[in-house]
């Protein structure tokens, strides 16, 4: 539809007269200009419409007339700056994960003013942005900061708070281990056959193995670089 022309207005406004939902993801305040605002539509084309609203940056503060791309959202949520490798430059997530979870967090919303309009008969605004969908993930990175002021930064395929829990070097390629609660890795130590490490001081508990991540894992590479993968995923779930 060329919404600049008043036929493909009026084809479009119609549509919404008869719609339960309509999603934009124009710039805020570009269909405002064209009489198809949330509050122009709700109050004279369709009072039960669910509108939902999808930006870079949401529809208020500084950014909010920038345009939005899923890679400026990885970067600026700070995506790029938690992947890699530690000490490597900005990696990109493989996937566009923040038009991804944009898109879900989207359909939550609508649902959610669905269910509410089954109940009330009226419509309802809903609103995400892709700025917000990436910053959602950094729950880890987020409570590090807002706790102790540290800023996390690139920490390859391991976990922040859990050890191990990351990917080690095989005889023919790679496997992750997912070691992060005590049970774990006692069974950890048992099927690799050093059950020493299980009293061993520095890897009593996760909190040792923490603090001694870069030792336990130069000892748990030289174990797993023992055998090729599939040895190992043999004897891991045996």
């Amino acid at each position: 539809l060329n919404m600049k022309d008043p036929k493909g207005l009026k084809i479009l406004t119609d549509l919404i007269k008869n719609a339960d939902v309509f999603i934009q993801n124009f710039r805020p305040g570009s269909l405002e200009k064209m009489g198809l605002g949330f509050d122009d539509v709700i109050n004279k084309i369709n009072p039960k419409i669910i509108y939902c609203s999808i930006s870079g940056f949401g529809t208020t503060g500084p950014y909010k007339n920038r345009p939005g791309f899923d890679l400026i959202a990885q970067g600026m949520s700070g995506l790029m700056s938690l992947t890699g490798t530690p000490n490597g430059d900005p990696v990109k997530i493989g996937v566009p994960i923040c038009d991804l979870n944009a898109g879900s967090y989207a359909a939550m919303g609508i649902l959610a003013a669905y269910i509410k309009r089954l109940k009330t008969n009226k419509g309802q605004f809903v609103e995400t942005s892709l700025l917000e969908s990436g910053l959602s993930y950094t729950i880890w990175e987020s409570g590090i900061y807002f706790a102790t002021k540290e800023i996390s930064s690139q920490s390859g395929t391991a976990h922040r708070l859990s050890a191990p829990y990351q990917a080690f070097k095989t005889n023919d390629g790679y496997i992750n281990i997912g070691a992060a609660n005590q049970p774990n890795w006692e069974k950890l130590c048992h099927a690799i056959n050093k059950p020493e490490f299980i009293t061993k001081e520095e890897y009593l508990d996760n909190s040792s193995r923490m603090n001694n991540i870069d030792q336990l894992v130069k000892l748990l590479n030289e174990e797993f670089e023992l055998r090729t993968t599939s040895e190992w995923v043999e004897i891991l779930i045996s």
